[in-house]
């Protein structure tokens, strides 16, 4: 089976925000399906994953290490969003498109948010 690009990065990102303990990579190996990677696959991505500073790593026992994500899963995702806005020419038109595409239930938070922003409070869900 042919994975799509990023896919491996993105299971094993999924696989550290859904524990609160950090893991090690036989364990982040092992909450991974469709095939299993190889453990020596998720070390090579985690190290990846590090060197973008989407990981951090700590010494568990002798050799072995522990991961956890470096920022929660709504940060990272905030974080892409704002690179991509970031890296476009027409910033409105992008944010005009996501608007666009938002579903109800989103676009109120999304309203919530700014008029709290507006009258200068944090949203709640920060």
């Amino acid at each position: 089976m042919v994975r799509d690009r990023g896919e491996l990065e993105a299971k094993v990102m999924a696989a550290l925000w859904r524990h609160d303990a950090p893991l090690t990579a036989r364990e982040i190996q092992a909450a991974i399906s469709d095939p299993t990677p190889a453990i020596t696959t998720v070390l090579t991505i985690l190290e990846r994953l590090r060197t973008k500073g989407r990981v951090l790593r700590e010494e568990a026992t002798g050799s072995t290490y522990r991961f956890a994500a470096a920022k929660s899963e709504s940060e990272d995702a905030v974080e892409k969003m704002l690179t991509s806005l970031t890296a476009t020419e027409d910033r409105a038109a992008a944010l005009v498109q996501l608007a666009g595409n938002l579903d109800a239930r989103d676009a109120d938070t999304l309203r919530q948010a700014l008029e709290a922003r507006r009258n200068g409070k944090r949203s709640s869900r920060s």
